[in-house]
């Protein structure tokens, strides 16, 4: 297949006295750096993103359950959370990822409070030999 040739033609590029010029006016053609962020305002945005309030709520709930070892759990990945967004540098969070963050946090501890409360329900029954009624 014939690939159509790109014409360039009819744009002519600066001349160097015209390049120059810019050159002192504009100066160089680069983009600008970005100010270099310390390691506090990176941890700061850190704590705003949504996976790692979302593990804070749900470690907070499970600690304030009496459930230490799942609280313990949560908060680990907390730091994991915070160890990979630091080295990425993530975009920092808005109100209503804030809110759906809380949510999913909660979802989640209710998520895993119902399976342990059905585990606890249905062991019984089948150490017993029967099924559940």
């Amino acid at each position: 297949m014939l690939r159509p040739s790109l014409d360039l033609g009819g744009f002519a590029g600066l001349g160097e006295d015209e390049a120059r010029v810019r050159f002192e006016q504009q100066g160089p053609n680069e983009i600008p750096a970005q100010r270099k962020r310390g390691l506090l305002a990176i941890v700061l945005e850190v704590a705003r993103e949504p996976m790692f309030i979302m593990l804070v709520v749900a470690g907070s709930v499970y600690l304030t359950l009496g459930e230490t070892s799942d609280a313990l759990m949560l908060i680990g990945f907390v730091f994991v959370v915070m160890a990979t967004t630091i080295i990425f540098h993530f975009a920092p969070i808005h109100g209503r990822d804030l809110v759906l963050s809380i949510v999913a946090g909660l979802a989640c501890v209710l998520w895993f409070d119902l399976l342990k409360l059905g585990k606890r329900w249905i062991a019984p029954h089948l150490a017993r030999g029967g099924a559940p009624r």
